[in-house]
């Protein structure tokens, strides 16, 4: 090989290493830049919704959960659409509920849905993606895809006939409104769930003009499914199987039309200061039941404390199994602060009859209760759109709190062990990239170096140098 071509392979190896090492270090800016899953994608955000007051006056509602007696009343209501349906959620994956959208729609039923373009999980973007083809693509619906201006449309909720608001913590899925079975037993999700019925009372229709009005806002930012660009999905299955289910458990739903206050709530445009202020009336108690809260949330954190300061009876249930460091530490500060939390642990053996622990609820002085989608994370708070709804009636507050009691029974206490063991820290995987693209781009720069000191194949013969 002549001295040309040697250095020809000379440069064209380091080449290739020098291509390598910058790859290396694109993958890694772009892993430390990327937010985790957990915490949405990064995007511009929408403006604010116009600020909504409070409503006062009759009110005709339904108090109903997950899973003891929600699936019946939802399915009903979307039954009885003779106008329209609209809904705005999460995860749309419940085959028994798209069976009777389906029904309404060739029966001339308008519906429309707005969904979340990227779930967290991959089986719900499936999901998602099989009800858009379903009902729009087979069917008669107009569908798009939420803003990518919010990191997740996390919000639950729907509208029938302009006048029937249906609003929960749960998806609209087989674990967060499922179907009794035959027997009577039921597997899913602790959720809470609320229906608005604005046919009734004028200030009913209120609350459901002001979720009309947040539908058409969000639905003008929305952007159009594509079969062939964003897949087909793959539907998921009528009911659980392989898990263990029970009996309804609790109480039946509750139907009432009386005097209260209703409020929405909203993220990202008020939930925080809306969520602040709800705790900080607090005077006798303060029930929350949230799957997870996260500690660096200091200012809810804080109206927490402050509470327990002032004598109020603070108590949290937590869900167990997700974003268990993020629980464990918000639990310490809590703990520490004389707020009692227990976690809420799915186990048969003592007594709790459902899958995960999913609602995102608040009760106050047995008076002011938050039903909402809105996850205690930062993320939930300030980036998602999600909505709620403070309901001010001693007779609703009193039905969640039966449920909130049940399930404080049931859970077990938090100890700074979570009932199994401390939790180790587990390094995030932006610890590993990096390590991995140190080391590679260690092995590219030195094994050229020891090549050329000790003569090794690919450089170029001391011996040739004079020919």
């Amino acid at each position: 090989m002549s001295l040309n071509d040697h250095i020809g392979e000379r440069k064209r190896r380091m080449q290739f290493r020098w291509i390598l090492v910058i790859t290396i270090a694109m993958v890694t800016i772009a892993s430390l830049q990327t937010k985790d899953v957990c915490h949405g994608r990064d995007g511009f955000h929408v403006p604010f919704t116009v600020d909504s007051s409070s409503h006062v006056g009759q009110v005709s509602v339904t108090c109903l959960a997950s899973p003891d007696n929600c699936f019946d009343v939802v399915n009903g209501i979307l039954a009885g659409a003779q106008e329209s349906i609209y809904i705005s959620v999460y995860t749309l994956s419940s085959g028994y509920l798209l069976d009777t959208i389906h029904e309404r729609m060739s029966s001339g039923v308008d519906v429309r849905l707005l969904l979340e373009y990227w779930q967290v999980s991959h089986y719900e973007r499936s999901y998602n993606r099989y009800a858009m083809n379903n009902l729009t693509v087979l069917g008669t619906a107009q569908g798009l895809w939420a803003s990518l201006g919010f990191d997740f449309q996390h919000c639950k909720y729907a509208i029938i006939d302009n006048e029937t608001l249906i609003i929960s913590s749960g998806n609209w899925a087989r674990s967060s409104c499922p179907k009794p079975q035959d027997d009577g037993d039921v597997d899913g999700n602790r959720d809470w769930w609320f229906v608005v019925h604005g046919n009734a009372t004028s200030t009913g229709q209120a609350v459901v003009d002001d979720f009309l009005e947040l539908f058409e806002d969000d639905w003008d930012l929305g952007f159009e499914f594509n079969e062939t660009e964003d897949g087909l999905g793959f539907a998921q299955s009528y009911d659980r199987h392989g898990s263990p289910s029970f009996k309804p458990f609790i109480r039946s739903l509750m139907t009432v039309q009386q005097q209260m206050t209703i409020e929405r709530v909203l993220s990202p445009d008020d939930s925080q200061s809306k969520i602040i202020s709800l705790i900080e009336s607090a005077n006798q108690s303060l029930l929350i039941e949230q799957m997870y809260i996260y500690d660096d949330l200091t200012a809810i954190l804080n109206a927490i404390i402050a509470a327990r300061a002032r004598g109020v009876n603070c108590c949290v249930i937590q869900g167990h199994g997700i974003s268990e460091e993020e629980n464990n530490a918000s639990a310490e500060i809590l703990e520490a602060s004389g707020v009692k939390v227990r976690r809420c642990k799915s186990n048969s053996s003592i007594g709790l009859p459902f899958d995960t622990q999913h609602n995102k609820g608040v009760i106050v002085d047995g008076k002011f209760v938050l039903v909402s989608s809105i996850n205690w994370s930062p993320t939930s708070i300030n980036d998602n759109r999600e909505a709620g709804l403070i309901i001010g009636s001693t007779t609703v507050a009193g039905y969640y709190t039966d449920l909130f009691n049940h399930d404080w029974e049931r859970s077990v206490p938090f100890n700074g062990t979570n009932g199994g063991g401390p939790i180790p820290e587990v390094p995030g995987y932006h610890l590993p990239i990096m390590i991995i693209s140190i080391a590679g781009t260690a092995l590219i720069l030195i094994i050229p170096w020891n090549e050329r000191k000790h003569g090794k194949a690919g450089s170029i013969p001391r011996g040739n140098l004079g020919r």
